[in-house]
């Protein structure tokens, strides 16, 4: 109702057994649809897809057929708060202090990418991340940034 997109990212986030053979993939995409369909009562019409680990974990032109034969687009990032990483901040440093340190390295270098989307990757599952969400907004608004959709783009954005 507010505006949000929802799209795969496999259902079960296996790198192993879904990139070992695009039918893994398939059965996995088919899981997800059946639990999307179950929480809201319809699979969305736009095919958004995200692979679990980074497109550059899955390179193989067989899952790239795979998809656009499932009429997937498909998105990557170019920025990152790190919240899956907190174990690997330096002592001494706060989770919050480590994610925003993260979030403004890696925005940095993603707005010197002219040609390309600014894709923040965040995780819901993180208490810390929805914590400090008021903040990243604003500092997004301040370097003049805006939000969208996926939906929104005119193709697949793979980094």
């Amino acid at each position: 109702d507010r505006g949000h997109k929802i799209g795969c990212h496999s259902f079960t986030h296996k790198y192993n057994h879904i990139y070992a053979d695009p039918e893994n993939l398939r059965a996995e995409i088919r899981q997800w649809e059946k639990a999307v369909e179950n929480a809201l009562g319809f699979v969305p019409a736009e095919r958004l897809f995200r692979f679990p680990g980074g497109s550059a974990t899955a390179k193989s032109p067989a899952i790239e057929q795979m998809l656009a034969e499932e009429g997937f687009r498909s998105f990557d990032w170019n920025a990152v708060n790190n919240d899956c990483m907190q174990h690997t901040r330096p002592s001494g440093m706060t989770v919050e202090e480590y994610m925003k340190d993260s979030t403004v390295t890696s925005v940095a270098y993603s707005l010197r990418m002219t040609n390309s989307p600014h894709i923040l990757l965040m995780h819901d599952t993180y208490l810390q991340t929805m914590e400090y969400l008021p903040w990243t907004i604003e500092y997004l608004t301040e370097l003049g940034c805006t939000f969208g959709t996926l939906d929104e783009l005119p193709g697949s954005w793979l980094h």
